[in-house]
């Protein structure tokens, strides 16, 4: 997994529900601070938040993964 990759994509699936990083934090039960982190590639998403995100964003764990929509 590309972190930048990842990052950059689940910043545009964000942006696109228009959703704050507040909002997907809630959502997640982790701070917004960790969703920063994820969409400037400072950090990856846990494994076990993978599927709770591509349901979130109606993406495939592998888009998520591969940081692009197939």
């Amino acid at each position: 997994m590309d972190c930048e990759k990842t990052g950059k994509l689940i910043f545009e699936l964000r942006k696109a529900k228009a959703m704050t990083q507040k909002e997907l934090a809630e959502s997640l039960h982790i701070s917004d601070k960790a969703i920063s982190k994820w969409e400037r590639g400072a950090g990856c998403p846990d494994v076990s938040m993978l599927p709770v995100l591509a349901d979130l964003f109606e993406v495939t764990i592998e888009d998520l993964l591969a940081g692009k929509i197939a």
